[in-house]
């Protein structure tokens, strides 16, 4: 009775080897899944040292014994298959798993596409959409003085044709005027209702608005910084809510030049 308990208990022991694997993280299972071979082959030998009069006891610790060493050799095996933290270079890597892609050649490769390429790259992949680059702000505009005023202009769209705004000239123009410092639109042409506005160049404006749009050409468009002592002065222009004193910003647009009746 005693010789079956004991080979019972190490039958036991055997299927406890066997099942034990399962119970261990992924890395070391493989490793360790040699060990139900070990115990399976080792019951019996434990059986027949039972019956030569062995002590059971002693012979269970053996086994599990044995099992605890092939788990410590498993779980250093699977340590040293680990790949390096740091490649030939000495740089660390983001990851020392094997498998594992490497972010640095990742990150070459997406510096080496078009923002859609990368954005389709990753979006493949589960990713975020690689940052578009910023549109460059807007170049200052170079300003250039104005021949007998202290207003300054700048050429937005360049004209076209031979003639050019002289004084004595009818002049057809789109315009629009706004306080420089609040930035307010107090008229423009190109408002609903408005139309173009026609001038004799040579005084039929303020001096600035005058000045500033001498030698344009027709289809060319100018913007101008007048000064107060060329727009309205001190006084401003209450009913259209320029201040006093207001410095003003001008867009003239150039659609026709007649001298005396006939277009230039």
């Amino acid at each position: 009775m005693r010789q079956r308990r004991s080979a019972a208990v190490l039958q036991l022991a055997a299927f406890a080897g066997l099942g034990l694997p399962f119970l261990l993280p992924a890395p070391v299972r493989s490793t360790a899944a040699r060990l139900p071979a070990a115990a399976a082959a080792l019951a019996p030998a434990a059986a027949l040292a039972q019956d030569e009069g062995g002590d059971p006891v002693g012979t269970l610790l053996t086994v599990l014994g044995f099992g605890v060493v092939l788990l410590g050799f498993g779980f250093v095996f699977w340590v040293f298959s680990l790949s390096p933290a740091t490649d030939s270079s000495g740089k660390v890597k983001a990851s020392s798993l094997q498998g594992m892609a490497n972010i640095e050649d990742t990150l070459e490769k997406l510096e080496s596409m078009t923002p859609e390429e990368a954005d389709e790259y990753q979006m493949s992949r589960g990713g975020l959409k690689k940052e578009q680059p910023k549109e460059e702000e807007a170049a200052e505009f170079v300003y250039q003085p104005v021949q007998g005023a202290d207003t300054i202009y700048t050429v937005l769209k360049d004209g076209s044709g031979y003639g050019y705004v002289e004084p004595g000239d009818e002049v057809t123009v789109h315009a629009t005027g706004l306080v420089r410092d609040t930035k307010t639109k107090f008229w423009s042409t190109k408002d609903p209702g408005q139309e173009p506005f026609t001038y004799t160049a040579g005084g039929g404006v303020i001096k600035g608005w005058d000045y500033g749009a001498r030698g344009m050409r027709k289809g060319e468009v100018r913007g101008l910084r007048i000064p107060a002592s060329e727009g309205y002065g001190p006084r401003g222009f209450p009913s259209w809510g320029i201040p006093p004193d207001a410095d003003l910003l001008f867009e003239i647009e150039v659609l026709d030049i007649k001298r005396n009746g006939q277009p230039k």
